[in-house]
């Protein structure tokens, strides 16, 4: 997954400004980040509106966001930045004594740290923060190519001992997690953020430092894939399939499929339809079946493809 130009557009209107060199299908959660930050910083939004005439930021290829996706990313980003408060302040240390934070899975490799910080995804009051990258995928790998690693792995699970925190028992979480809710979905300003946080108790949001260390060890999910490179299985889980007599092989349904779980074979001289059953089962949205000019795919008659 490198990074590649997409189309310049015009977020009010979604008129393209000037072509790039891919195509987007969709948002990832970590495009959702960037998006808000530089929608924040640049007044396309002010919570909880978004400030363009039809209340949408158009991206590349009709891909729209719109106030209810604001509304729901920001309990999410919520949610995180409550979490983040609530451990530092049950562990009873103060928000000016955390020294790094650590980001991994997606957020440690593709997350611009500097978004994340500035809209509460990572704390933005530690002093340095650490990209990991994908270190579920990075364990397995070194797993792979040095089975005694496992070894290593499991004295280190026993030396450590752990606190554990229930957010969702947690009053410190919700009163925090509250405030989030009313700032993200309702706009409410932060001085009155910072009063009812004084009501409950708690300490005030802490400020977002201006200049901190970020250190991104990786790329990509897999930064060393060795001389061979990558090599994508296509069928290691079911596949379904069912014949598509009168497919004129426009190839619609494959496009339209957002899962990707869709192609069109032939063989002995008959067209199939072909379900990878791992990202798809056929029923899920139907605008495979409902996008096909010919009316020729027939759920009913999916059947499991023989080994």
């Amino acid at each position: 997954m490198e990074p590649a130009l997409g189309d310049l557009v015009d977020p009010a209107t979604g008129n393209i400004l000037q072509k790039g060199t891919i195509e987007a299908k969709a948002i990832t959660g970590t495009g959702v980040i960037a998006l808000i930050e530089e929608a924040i910083r640049h007044g396309l939004v002010e919570l909880p509106k978004v400030k363009t005439p039809d209340g949408l930021i158009h991206l590349q290829n009709r891909i729209n966001f719109s106030e209810k996706d604001l509304k729901e990313a920001g309990k999410a980003i919520g949610a995180i930045r409550a979490a983040h408060m609530t451990l530092i302040v049950e562990s009873g240390i103060k928000y000016e004594d955390l020294e790094n934070a650590y980001m991994s899975g997606a957020s440690g490799a593709y997350v611009d740290a500097e978004d994340a910080r500035r809209l509460g995804a990572a704390p933005g009051y530690a002093k340095k923060i650490v990209q990991f990258g994908n270190t579920s995928l990075a364990l397995a790998r070194e797993l792979v190519l040095d089975r005694s690693r496992l070894d290593d792995v499991i004295k280190i699970a026993k030396k450590i001992t752990a606190d554990h925190l229930m957010m969702a028992t947690s009053e410190t979480f919700n009163n925090f997690y509250l405030c989030e809710l009313s700032y993200w979905t309702q706009g409410m300003p932060l001085d009155m953020y910072d009063q009812m946080l004084e009501l409950y108790g708690l300490p005030k949001l802490p400020k977002t430092l201006e200049h901190v260390i970020i250190e991104k060890r990786v790329r990509k999910d897999i930064e060393h894939v060795g001389t061979g490179g990558l090599a994508i299985l296509k069928e290691i889980g079911i596949i379904l399939e069912v014949p598509v007599d009168k497919c004129v092989y426009c190839q619609k349904c494959v496009e339209e499929c957002p899962e990707n779980a869709l192609e069109i074979v032939e063989t002995d001289g008959r067209r199939i339809a072909k379900y990878d059953s791992q990202k798809c089962l056929g029923t899920s949205c139907r605008r495979c079946v409902n996008i096909c000019p010919e009316n020729t795919i027939d759920i009913t008659k999916l059947k499991i493809k023989a080994k």
